[in-house]
């Protein structure tokens, strides 16, 4: 699994690469100044993010703080 500071530099080196200075890339997903192709990418990358982002979340230890149903509010489980 890839983490986010392994992606935060593959983000900047693809930008330098392409020629961007683009924010974040999920706000790019349907910029109609990008090729088919960068937007692609752009999705692709998102995606990997998103499971990296939601990888580390759960290595989080968590207090795990009752939503009041029997959930935490934190992670999910079940308390």
């Amino acid at each position: 699994m890839t983490c986010i500071v392994d992606l935060i530099a593959e983000y900047h080196e693809w930008n330098k690469a392409q020629g961007l200075h683009l924010g974040s890339a999920d706000e790019h997903l349907h910029d109609e100044s990008l090729t088919a192709e960068q937007r692609a990418w752009l999705a692709d990358f998102s995606g990997r993010w998103e499971a990296a982002a939601e990888a580390e979340y759960a290595q989080r230890k968590c207090r795990h703080r009752d939503d009041g149903r029997g959930r935490c509010i934190d992670c999910g489980a079940f308390t």
